[in-house]
């Protein structure tokens, strides 16, 4: 352990450092010279951690769930990046934004003590091994909700043992599907249950929300929508020639980062698109370029099919966003991470391409309109089976809470 957190000092260290010339870290320096809110002294306060706005986004529903059956308590939200801590806002009386200070135990000490926390709520696989440690030294019941594995899987490597001995301390750890919780088990830890994954109902919800179309975009409402969102450049490399190709569809280009190189490559690729944001060019055109964030969850409503970036890099992004939208979706070779773009293949709504040829296979298969609406129907029907988490897990975290009220066992994978 006191290797790992000389590790954590060092890296905080690193960060400060870096926060001279890189954004995210200049970011997370920012956000820890903030000063902490004051609780509210008569009410309980309920800790949710989130490495970033991804996470945010998984755990919302259960936020919510939370607030609707406990009105009385007070919410925390926690980040570790910048990235969610400057988007989610705090509101007066109910939820405190704040930024972790890292794995640091004598700035833990004095955050706990500031909070004073009746539960602590961990999303993902944010597991801060001293952290849990105080926690339980401190009589805070603390459990992980919708984790996954994922790059995670080192957890089963020998250095992290001492990790899992930490993970012992948590009451239950909520995982997003069986596998996780077979993972979890064959490693010694008899506190995981799967209880699915809170962000299927939060990406349900996007799909309700109201999208404005920019009156200056123009091009013909006879044509079908393909969008490829999230995109790199490997994933523009690979789909440039056919959007060009193919005048007769509707695109819309949605890089993950609309970063110097890619901007210049999609306007070297396509002179004459129009961009979401941008009135200057006002001439109809096929393709169209989003410049904007918070849209593309929306906007895949009104696409016949999509292609999500990703796969030719770390791993594919956000999959169950055009799903939810019953819409055919592929995605790059590097999915394995992806346990919705495998669920999506493995069902028949989702594809994997690698070459140019596998997106032109991919994207004549899915014209066809009896494709989408059988993928529609098979969308429409893994949705259904896969709600629901948000009250699994608000229901086993009021269990937690009271157990640890009653200084009874919290170990409660067992039950219902």
């Amino acid at each position: 352990m006191w290797a790992y957190a000389l590790g954590v000092r060092f890296w905080e260290w690193l960060i400060r450092r870096a926060s001279l010339w890189h954004e995210g870290a200049a970011g997370r320096r920012s956000m820890l010279l903030d000063p902490w809110p004051e609780p509210a002294k008569n009410r309980d306060l309920i800790w949710f951690h989130c490495a970033s706005l991804g996470e945010y986004e998984q755990i919302l529903p259960v936020i919510q769930c939370w607030e609707s059956r406990n009105p009385t308590h007070q919410i925390l939200i926690g980040f570790y990046s910048y990235s969610g801590y400057r988007i989610v806002k705090p509101t007066e009386k109910t939820h405190l934004v704040v930024g972790f200070p890292g794995d640091l135990k004598p700035e833990l000490t004095k955050f706990l003590s500031h909070f004073k926390p009746k539960l602590a709520v961990f999303t993902k696989a944010e597991i801060w091994p001293i952290c849990l440690g105080l926690l339980s030294q401190n009589s805070i019941p603390a459990m992980v909700a919708a984790f996954s594995p994922g790059r995670s899987k080192n957890l089963a490597r020998r250095p992290a043992r001492f990790i899992l001995e930490q993970m012992q301390q948590l009451a239950c750890i909520s995982c997003q599907d069986e596998e996780g919780k077979i993972f979890l088990t064959k490693l010694g830890l008899r506190n995981a249950v799967a209880d699915g994954d809170p962000r299927v109902e939060r990406t349900l919800a996007l799909q309700a929300q109201p999208l404005d179309w920019p009156q200056h975009l123009r091009w013909s409402s006879e044509q079908p929508v393909v969008i490829l969102g999230s995109v790199w450049p490997a994933d523009l490399e690979l789909w440039a020639a056919i959007v060009l190709a193919r005048s007769d569809v509707n695109w819309v280009v949605a890089p993950h980062r609309l970063t110097p190189e890619i901007k210049k490559r999609i306007e070297e690729k396509f002179p004459l698109a129009q961009y979401w944001s941008k009135e200057e060019n006002t001439a109809a055109s096929h393709i169209v370029v989003l410049d904007v964030v918070g849209v593309l969850s929306r906007l895949y409503r009104i696409g016949n099919a999509a292609y999500v970036g990703g796969g030719f890099g770390r791993g594919v992004h956000n999959v169950l966003e055009p799903a939810a939208a019953g819409i055919p979706v592929a995605f790059g070779p590097k999915h394995e991470y992806s346990r919705e773009a495998l669920a999506f293949l493995k069902i028949g709504a989702g594809a994997g391409v690698k070459t140019q040829e596998d997106a032109l296979g991919w994207l004549k298969n899915v014209e066809k309109k009896a494709v989408q609406d059988q993928t529609k129907i098979l969308l429409k029907s893994w949705f259904e089976t896969h709600t629901g988490s948000s009250q699994k897990i608000v229901d086993r975290m009021e269990k937690v809470l009271s157990h640890g009220d009653s200084k009874e066992p919290r170990h409660l994978a067992n039950g219902p």
